[in-house]
């Protein structure tokens, strides 16, 4: 397939990445994102800014976007939700585009180095993993500097982040619980035919 380059198709906005530090596979999403694992990866940020969401948690799993208004269902009920930063990346490792969820711990340590170099679609980054748990840290560096990333246009799927990520609608908050208490009231039955006692 053909190599086009990346256009960049809006600036570079210094402002969006120093403010990570001031924001609080199965992933539910329709791309594939980059796994953070012990050890270093290299990656080439293809956007000029990240984006931002709310993603609530069921069983460990970041899954339903948070619409952030008072009428989400999901925050009545309770239900975990942490803050990501969601940018589109060139994974150097086997050369696909991906999309990269961040926390804001992340976040910190890539604004230091985005924030003193510049625009990051002209350099690659690497970030290095040590640690699991609440003992992870990271480390990131700034790679080669080279020409715009190019990516094959077989691999472009993930061309609207934004349009991905849109915040659940009320009636997807209203099935998901629906099913979940399905599944919690299931669960309960099967264990109480065992002779188990719910704690």
């Amino acid at each position: 397939m053909m190599q086009q380059p990346l256009k960049p198709s809006e600036p570079f906005d210094p402002v969006a990445w120093s403010t990570l530090r001031h924001r609080a596979n199965q992933n539910g999403l329709p791309f594939p994102l980059v796994r953070l694992r012990p050890g270093t990866i290299t990656v080439r940020m293809l956007d000029a800014r990240p984006l931002w969401r709310v993603q609530h948690f069921d069983g460990g799993r970041a899954l339903l976007i948070c619409p952030e208004t008072s009428s989400c269902l999901l925050c009545q009920r309770g239900v975990r939700r942490e803050r990501f930063g969601f940018v589109r990346v060139l994974d150097k490792t086997d050369g696909a585009v991906k999309v990269l969820r961040y926390s804001p711990v992340l976040g910190d340590r890539l604004a230091e180095v985005i924030v003193q170099a510049g625009d990051p679609r002209r350099y690659d980054l690497c970030i290095a993993r040590t640690g699991t748990g609440l003992a992870t840290r990271y480390a990131i560096g700034k790679g080669d500097e080279e020409p715009p990333a190019k990516i094959d246009s077989g691999q472009a799927q993930v061309r609207d982040l934004a349009r991905h990520l849109q915040p659940t609608t009320e009636t997807e908050m209203r099935e998901y619980l629906e099913q979940r208490s399905h599944q919690v009231a299931i669960a309960e039955s099967s264990a109480s035919d065992d002779g188990l006692d719910i704690v």
